[in-house]
């Protein structure tokens, strides 16, 4: 299950929800029985889970609220980002249509990138031959992400987007999560978006479906 994708849509809900409920308990309950020294326990939990449902709606003004139109893209045709390969030349998401793309936003600052990488350049390997395309794209530079220990032998599709353009719905900042994956079937439709660091069986699991005619 696709747990961070439930916390984007509905979390600052529940949140919100959990806020004005426990204040209105801590309320009826401190109006009836205030004199009672038990009945202050609950009470200071309840407004323990507000401070804490506060903290939430605060970082997810920063993390959370620039990832909602990426889950809400999902079903729909992907949006086409364009980045740069280490030749110099320019290319899009939507040229690779006919092919199931999964398109990896990573950094080389980000411990579960690296780990995560190897198992991408396996899926290349694997699946290539069969389809699937493996864009690795990171808003660093050429030069910064050949620092990875391999890099240069990879066989993923690596490439550089330019953070300040921001020109799609599919790149997401580097301060807001890494690493990022993209799943986009053959017809260009964007069937899921990953956070964190995700093993070859996971992935392998979501690509080898969208293999097939009706994938």
């Amino acid at each position: 299950m696709n747990w961070p994708r439930y916390i984007i849509e509905y979390g600052q809900i529940v949140a919100i929800a959990a806020i004005l409920f426990s204040l209105v308990g801590v309320l009826l309950l401190l109006r009836r029985h205030y004199r009672k020294p038990l009945a202050w326990i609950p009470a200071l939990l309840a407004l323990l889970l507000v401070y804490k449902a506060g903290g939430f709606l605060v970082w997810a003004q920063a993390k959370v609220n620039p990832l909602k139109p990426v889950f809400r893209t999902a079903s729909k045709a992907a949006p086409d980002l364009a980045f740069v390969t280490p030749d110099g030349s320019q290319h899009h998401v939507s040229e690779y249509r006919g092919k199931v793309v999964v398109l990896n936003l990573w950094a080389t600052w980000c411990d579960s990138c690296r780990a995560e990488m190897p198992g991408l350049e396996r899926l290349q390997q694997d699946y290539g031959k069969d389809g699937v395309v493996v864009l690795a794209i990171s808003d660093e530079l050429p030069t910064q992400q050949s620092k990875l220990p391999g890099w240069d032998s990879m066989h993923v599709v690596k490439g550089h987007v330019d953070p300040e353009l921001k020109t799609s719905g599919l790149y997401v900042e580097a301060e807001v999560a890494r690493p990022v994956t993209h799943i986009i079937s053959r017809d260009g439709v964007l069937r899921d978006t990953f956070i964190g660091p995700h093993n070859y069986q996971f992935l392998s699991e979501r690509v080898l479906p969208l293999l097939s005619p009706r994938g």
